[in-house]
């Protein structure tokens, strides 16, 4: 049973980290949806990676078991907002140490969120955004809140909020979500 919050949290069900009063003071409480489908390497993936992103430096050693369990490049530098949701243990995940990840973001397997070039800028995800399998986000790119990058999407320009990105390269389409968890 959760109790009441101490504003850690977001506002969402999908929230990774909660502190509550149930548990020891600076002790962070840490679910996670994937676990409740039953993916729990999704769900340990989700943690390694709110651990990673909170240590500083010492973030290597969760990022190096990342890397070589589950195939996750996720550098300890991303910012990355709650309610992170990483499906079928999101292997292959690819993301640029400089990425800016919302709040109640849906990575699946294969995604790649970099830059075009070399030393160049990497995209943000806002909140609730959906990224399907095999997706590629590259450079400077604003993918706004609630929008859908279809399953082998390559996006190179901004996706408003609330659109769908499909093809290679992407075109924009305003309507319906392309697709619901």
């Amino acid at each position: 049973m959760r109790g009441q919050s101490t504003g850690i949290r977001g506002g969402s069900d999908r929230d990774v980290c909660d502190r509550t009063i149930e548990h020891p003071p600076g002790f962070w409480y840490c679910r996670h949806v994937s676990a409740e489908r039953g993916d729990s390497t999704g769900a340990l993936a989700v943690r390694l990676v709110y651990v990673s992103t909170r240590l500083g430096r010492l973030g290597i050693i969760p990022q190096n078991i990342l890397r070589f369990v589950f195939g996750v490049e996720f550098p300890p530098s991303t910012r990355v907002g709650t309610g992170l949701d990483l499906r079928h243990g999101a292997r292959g995940l690819v993301v640029h140490d400089r990425s800016v990840i919302g709040n109640n973001v849906v990575l699946h397997h294969n995604v790649t969120l970099g830059a075009r070039r070399s030393g160049g800028s990497a995209p943000t995800l806002g909140d609730g955004v959906h990224v399907g399998a095999g997706a590629a986000i590259l450079g400077e790119v604003t993918i706004g809140a609630g929008a859908t990058v279809g399953a082998g999407a390559i996006v190179l320009t901004d996706v408003p909020a609330g659109a769908i990105a499909v093809g290679n390269p992407a075109t924009i389409r305003t309507g319906t979500r392309g697709f619901e968890s």
